[in-house]
């Protein structure tokens, strides 16, 4: 679920908004499934507080090594490489829809300006 919301935050900004991936990341490929959807930072907690400082080595050696076999030299090119076509442009789908907004209602919008 928070990838998604990565994912979705990435195609709103166009990518042009630094967003942070929170949420779920105990692995390279959770870490890599976040940088790929839009995330151009990582954050970890739970994983931290439970396994202690090697997690971090471990996430970092496993990221590499997804990177290398997925064709990047560096974290950078990956960002966001989910919503890129083969060309490198930039294919970015409209928000999702769900039952507060719609179609015709921007999400910005949709929300009330004064409480």
């Amino acid at each position: 679920m928070s990838t998604e919301t990565v994912r979705e935050m990435y195609s709103l900004t166009k990518g042009k908004v630094p967003i942070v991936g929170v949420g779920g990341v105990s692995s390279g490929q959770d870490a890599l499934d976040k940088i790929r959807a839009g995330a151009s930072l990582v954050q970890l907690y739970t994983a931290f507080t439970y396994q202690g400082p090697p997690i971090v080595g471990k996430i970092k050696r496993e990221l590499e090594q997804l990177l290398k076999e997925q064709g990047f030299t560096n974290v950078s090119e990956a960002v966001g490489a989910d919503h890129r076509t083969t060309d490198g442009k930039l294919k970015l789908r409209g928000p999702a829809k769900d039952s507060f907004h719609t179609a015709s209602e921007p999400a910005a919008k949709a929300l009330p300006t004064t409480l």
